[in-house]
């Protein structure tokens, strides 16, 4: 039981921390709208604009990563209430599968069955090299 209420508060957590990033994500976006449009009447520089840039990327990484902590979380507290069978989870039992490997030589005593082969290679030519070295 107590496994289940440390797993749920860290849950609702994450759920808060998603809508904080949200909110980041969303005011990110409005500064980069804003940079780029002072950028182009001259009060703001390019620099400003790619760190402006980089924040909204940085904010984007960070939704992402609290959005796959969240991912996880789930199937954590699923877990811990018992309820991660595959019909809980909605998943098709798993199918047998034959696993089919590369076709061997038979009745051959090595792996070169059909023989070696040979490729051609055209437009090679030698140079015979004085003895005195170069010329």
């Amino acid at each position: 039981m107590g496994q289940v209420r440390t797993t749920f508060t860290s849950f609702h957590h994450l759920l808060a921390e998603e809508e904080q990033a949200n909110v980041a994500v969303s005011a990110n976006e409005r500064a980069l709208a804003g940079a780029r449009a002072e950028h182009e009447f001259g009060t703001r520089t390019l620099l400003d604009v790619l760190d402006t840039r980089r924040e909204l990327l940085e904010s984007q990484i960070n939704l992402r990563s609290i959005q796959r902590h969240l991912f996880v979380a789930r199937f954590l507290l699923a877990s811990s209430m018992g309820k991660t069978t595959l019909a809980d989870l909605a998943l098709d039992p798993p199918r047998s599968s034959t696993i089919v490997g590369p076709k061997l030589p038979r009745n051959s005593w090595s792996d070169w069955a059909d023989g070696p082969q040979t490729i051609p290679i055209s437009g090679t030519r030698t140079v015979d090299v004085p003895e005195g070295g170069r010329q």
